[in-house]
């Protein structure tokens, strides 16, 4: 078959629990700072960002709180396990926002969890032009993935279906004419319980939501391997603090059948009393600090 038949889809559950404050820190293309500032709360991350653009704020039958922005392709801008006054575990650059401007390369507006698109470099790249070198002052976001607004199809108290159309050029000249749709849904604390099949003490807050992620061919030209084909992506910006410790379940089997279990060295390795693999989860410190 051919892969144009087929949608692409990825579907992501965020968990987070809270016990501890978080802390926000600011950000710019090219650097993080060394300093973290006061922690804030759901409310007020949500009362900043509706003084900039909409949000669509989710809410389950528990205490767990979702923001989300459709100006910003129905991203997870941020979320809570305490409700309106629990602390905001998405990292927003309030400075991008005050500021009013836009950038040429990236916008790095924050947020828990964003739709994405690859490959960024290499023959089959859609962030550079055809003929320019694969050097940074090259490098552009795809607007639709930046800047562009996602269209609402539905909406209600737990859930909302964001969806929009494009067309993308990669290096090679190929283009994609696609759709692409995003669910995000705030899951009740029994719903996380069976998904994950384990067992929750009702001591602990929790807040998860799940993701469903789908483009699709709308053109009668197939995608081809050789033309270039498209991967989803979900990149996370979140508050670190000296705390944070992020756990990351990993299905268990053979490195040479399934892959390496972590991938430590794409920016250069990260330190081993920062990043520990053990034979279930791996465990990543989450201060901000490298």
């Amino acid at each position: 078959m051919k892969l144009s038949e087929f949608a692409l889809l990825v579907v992501v559950l965020q968990v987070f629990s809270s016990c501890t404050q978080t802390a926000e820190q600011s950000i710019s293309e090219v650097a993080i700072n060394d300093t973290l500032p006061k922690a804030t709360t759901f409310e007020e991350d949500v009362e900043f960002l509706k003084r900039y653009t909409e949000i669509i704020v989710l809410e389950s039958s528990d205490e767990g709180k979702v923001a989300l922005s459709p100006a910003l392709q129905g991203r997870v801008m941020t979320s809570s396990a305490k409700g309106m006054n629990g602390s905001s575990y998405g990292w927003i650059n309030r400075k991008l926002f005050e500021s009013g401007d836009t950038l040429d390369h990236i916008n790095v507006f924050g947020g828990e969890e964003r739709f994405w698109l690859g490959p960024e470099g290499g023959q089959f790249a859609i962030f550079f032009e055809k003929g320019k070198e694969f050097v940074g002052e090259n490098w552009y976001t795809p607007k639709f993935l930046d800047l562009v607004p996602f269209d609402i199809i539905e909406q209600s108290k737990d859930q909302a279906v964001f969806r929009k159309s494009t067309s993308l050029t990669n290096y090679s000249g190929f283009t994609f004419e696609l759709e692409a749709t995003r669910e995000v849904k705030l899951l009740t604390t029994s719903a996380i319980a069976d998904e994950l099949d384990i067992e929750l003490s009702d001591k602990l807050s929790v807040v998860a939501y799940q993701s469903t992620n789908t483009i699709k061919n709308t053109s009668a030209i197939s995608w081809e391997r050789e033309t270039g084909l498209l991967s989803i992506w979900m990149l996370g910006m979140f508050n670190p603090s000296p705390e944070i410790t992020v756990v990351i379940p990993y299905v268990q089997g053979d490195d040479q059948e399934l892959g390496p279990k972590v991938i430590d060295d794409y920016f250069g390795k990260v330190p081993a009393d920062r990043l520990v693999v053990t034979e279930k989860a791996i465990f990543f410190k989450g201060d901000g600090q490298h």
